[in-house]
């Protein structure tokens, strides 16, 4: 064959047929029809695979190995006896390498020293999907092995009978070792070639390969916790082999609890800092931050696949506290891989959180290069005037925004950004013809930017149409991140305008949404209910609507000195008044006792009512019915008589034996406030009995500040 035919990306050069038996004079009259039909012998043939082909013939579907819907561009490089294959998309990347181990005629292939970053997963799972999706068809896979038997005989069937000729036998034909030349691998098929040599490093994956087979099928397959039962039963026949080991750190590494255990599982194998990408993470979460570092540098300094490296430097910068560590680590993240945008992203961060502005802007111009199209540009670009207007650059978030604008002139995000940058510069005039049309376009695409209803509305206030800014606020969508704001904004605007009843209905809108949203940022939310409370005994004189705002608010912000203070001092208040008014019930209560026992005749008491009460506190019964019989009967002689302390202590006793903690913390609350050392004494261990249970239940049900409210009155009563 004289000239190469290509069988997907490989390309044939240079198969030889020998025809045995054949006598001479050979009489070749006849043409090739005398011989197309004779069974020839394959003698030799050269495969060869280029690096640029092979990247074409693989983008199909590399997605999905690893998490990702987007098309993803693999990369191939040549290594001693293998092929190095990376992939990557965004802050995800994966690189192992395949090594040539034929048998023979027939192809083998086995996976070695797969790394990752940011799958979520260990490394083995996706590297082994991405060789499922290039070698499924034409190769067989176990564990982390391919093999596609009698290489020769395939390539004799598929090519032979199209050139018209019948297919040849490859018995005895062998595969020779896999040549790199420039940018293309080579394979030699000959019938003369000695047995291949196997390489030591492709005797010890295939050896690994054999151990953990069934562990690796159960990983490709996604079966994790399957995969770990398999990695641990191989680690009992071949005890602290470092590969398994990983394995098993890799996946306990992602499971909560468990990362102690992976980490004493690779210390039992050899140094932590050489596992890899797992051994960074599992010293960093155990704190040895200075070890964390150095490994993490060691593995960026020695990685091939440049934007697996980059976004390897790209950790390391999150790990390091000092900031010229933080940015050498940035740079060189960006310099190994100039076009991976997420460690351009993280040094445009960096450089605005420092006030590097010009640096900010030349990997913004960067960034809008390497991105492929007028949307993805526009992408980019309002990315980034939102990080410059975070950041306080009023000037240059406007050019950005300008340029978004460009590639997308009816973008409705990239209007807002333009307005708001002109609202936060003072320019309320021009910001507000701006937001009106972001708002538009954003009704003509059914996706009303919220910010932009939010920033209309302030500039309106600030140009005097309140009522105007309160309609805007009102069209506000629920679930939004912008609602807590336009709900804070909404009752202030109408505390402004005089409308009260409407100020009070906003801000219980407010203090509901903070209760039901637990993802909103606890300190603005915290900072709105301490306003809405202030509101609430200012200006309605309303104490009990300003302590419900400040509890909530506390749950939020437990921490907070002013906060904390505010809610005393309104909870004083709230006691004040709530002894006056139990003050003020006692006499209405003795005024119509009284009364009563004037107007009507005296009643003998039926030999059926309860006896005369000890001086000591009765037990309640341990029946639940007559529990609760009695709790009623003690409400209510305790509401004939507020002062009656013996009461009060049986009826906390029956409430403690009935298990009902929130009942019972209200009336001990309420007494031991207004009573002497004595009942005090008493009334302690109640006390701390049922605040203990309720912090626990609190804690055990995830309502957590609600707990730590618990924990402070708890501290305060223990410690008294």
């Amino acid at each position: 064959m004289y000239e190469a035919v290509e069988v997907g990306p490989l390309k044939v050069h240079g198969l030889t047929v020998s025809l045995p038996g054949l006598a001479f004079p050979v009489d070749l009259s006849g043409g090739v029809p005398v011989f197309r039909h004779r069974r020839g012998e394959f003698e030799c043939a050269e495969l060869e695979l280029g690096m640029a082909e092979l990247e074409r013939w693989a983008r199909k579907s590399l997605g999905d190995a690893i998490g990702v819907s987007e098309p993803v561009r693999a990369t191939f490089w040549p290594l001693p006896g293998g092929i190095g294959v990376g992939v990557a998309h965004g802050t995800r990347a994966l690189a192992f390498d395949v090594l040539w181990a034929p048998v023979e005629a027939h192809a083998r292939l086995v996976i070695s020293d797969e790394r990752g970053v940011g799958l979520g997963m260990p490394p083995l799972g996706p590297a082994l999907r991405v060789m499922d999706s290039l070698l499924g068809k034409v190769a067989e896979r176990r564990g982390r092995v391919f093999r596609a038997d009698d290489l020769a005989g395939t390539f004799a069937r598929t090519i032979l009978p199209a050139l018209g000729v019948r297919a040849a036998s490859a018995t005895g034909v062998r595969l020779g070792g896999l040549e790199t030349e420039s940018d293309r691998f080579r394979v030699r098929l000959d019938r003369r070639l000695p047995p291949l040599a196997t390489s030591g490093r492709a005797i010890r994956a295939l050896e690994v390969a054999e151990i953990a087979t069934q562990g690796d099928d159960h990983l490709a397959a996604g079966a994790i916790d399957a995969a770990r039962q398999c990695y641990v039963a191989a680690l009992e026949r071949a005890p602290r082999h470092p590969v398994l080991a990983r394995q098993v750190a890799e996946i306990d590494a992602w499971v909560d609890g468990r990362q102690e255990a992976a980490l004493g599982l690779l210390v039992e194998t050899g140094p932590v800092a050489e596992a890899g990408v797992v051994g960074v993470e599992l010293l960093a979460h155990a704190g040895d931050v200075s070890g964390a570092l150095g490994a993490a540098e060691a593995l960026a300094t020695a990685e091939v696949f440049a934007p697996l490296a980059s976004l390897m430097w790209l950790r390391l910068s999150e790990l390091t506290l000092e900031p010229g560590e933080r940015f050498r680590a940035l740079d060189q993240a960006v310099a190994r891989a100039p076009g991976q945008p997420s460690a351009r992203w993280a040094r445009l961060a960096a450089r605005l959180g420092r006030g590097d502005v010009q640096g900010a802007m030349s990997d913004i111009e960067h960034l809008e290069a390497a991105a492929v199209g007028a949307s993805a540009r526009h992408i980019v670009c309002l990315r980034a005037g939102r990080e410059l207007l975070a950041a306080g650059f009023l000037r240059e978030s406007g050019k950005v925004f300008e340029r978004a604008l460009r590639y997308c002139p009816d973008d409705a995000e990239a209007t807002w950004g333009l307005a708001k940058a002109f609202s936060d510069a003072g320019r309320g005039a021009r910001a507000a013809a701006l937001l009106e049309r972001a708002i538009e376009l954003g009704e003509a695409q059914e996706r009303v930017p919220a910010g932009a209803l939010v920033d209309l509305a302030r500039v309106l206030s600030e140009l005097g149409d309140i009522p105007a800014a309160i309609a805007r606020l009102r069209q506000v969508p629920a679930r939004v991140p912008e609602e807590l704001e336009a709900r804070g904004t909404e009752a202030q605007l109408r505390g402004r305008l005089g409308d009260l009843a409407g100020a009070t209905l906003a801000f219980a809108r407010l203090r509901e949404l903070v209760e039901l949203e637990p993802n909103i940022d606890g300190r603005r939310a915290a900072s709105w209910l301490l306003e809405a409370a202030r509101f609430e005994q200012d200006r309605q004189g309303d104490v009990m609507a300003a302590e419900r705002h400040l509890a909530v608010a506390l749950r939020r912000a437990p921490h907070d000195v002013e906060l904390a203070q505010a809610y005393r001092d309104v909870a004083g208040e709230v006691a004040r008044l709530e002894r006056a008014r139990r003050e003020a019930l006692n006499q209405l209560s003795q005024t119509a006792y009284r009364a009563t026992a004037l107007a009507e005749p005296a009643v003998e008491v039926a030999a059926s009512a309860d006896p005369p009460r000890d001086t000591n506190t009765p037990v309640p019964p341990s029946d639940p019915a007559e529990l609760h019989a009695r709790i009623e009967r003690l409400k209510s002689r305790l509401q004939a008589d507020p002062d009656d302390d013996a009461t009060a202590l049986e009826l906390a006793i029956a409430l403690e034996r009935l298990g009902q903690d929130l009942e019972l913390f209200a009336l001990i609350s309420a007494r031991i406030e207004d009573v002497g050392p004595a009942e005090v004494d008493t009334l302690r261990p109640l006390l701390i009995g049922v605040l203990m249970r309720l912090r626990d239940s609190a804690l055990a049900e995830g309502r957590q500040g609600e707990a730590e409210l618990y924990a402070m009155q708890l501290g305060r009563w223990s410690s008294g």
